[in-house]
């Protein structure tokens, strides 16, 4: 199923898809007003997927300011194994242009092992993300990148 606009009652939706999960980020996205932050965790075969994955992705890329995307560990908010994001946006006005021009990628996944009980994802954990992400600290981090729109 491929997710469409459509205009009802003078609100702007998306048609439904299949995952909870994308259901999830459209209503987000409806109901943020201009300016407005949020995160939201997802999996990644949610992010990458065809079809209305897609159409949410690129409309999160032309309508938002999607500006960061944290990589995290399986395991965290999802079952063992399963690979999981957070993503932070910026709801922003109409505009011609794409609202989305770089995307900060930090990856707390790669040679990373959390468990719920034995070796639980601490604060201390996100600490470097914080200091980066504020600007505490230089971007030349092992665990971040930048990436132009155009390599999304």
């Amino acid at each position: 199923m491929v997710a469409r606009l459509a205009r009802s009652s003078g609100r702007t939706s998306w048609s439904r898809p299949r995952t909870k999960q994308l259901n999830f980020v459209q209503h987000i996205a409806t109901i943020l007003g201009i300016n407005g932050r949020a995160a939201v965790v997802l999996p990644d075969n949610v992010l990458f997927e065809g079809g209305a994955g897609e159409t949410l992705r690129r409309r999160l890329l032309r309508d938002f300011d999607l500006h960061t995307m944290r990589r995290l560990p399986t395991g965290i908010f999802y079952a063992q194994g399963v690979k999981a994001n957070a993503l932070f946006f910026d709801k922003k006005p109409a505009g011609e242009r794409p609202w989305t021009e770089r995307l900060w990628v930090y990856d707390l996944r790669t040679n990373q092992h959390f468990t719920l009980k034995q070796n639980p994802l601490r604060r201390i954990h996100l600490d470097e993300f914080l200091m980066l992400r504020t600007g505490y600290a230089a971007l030349g981090a092992r665990r971040v990148r930048a990436l132009p729109v155009l390599h999304l």
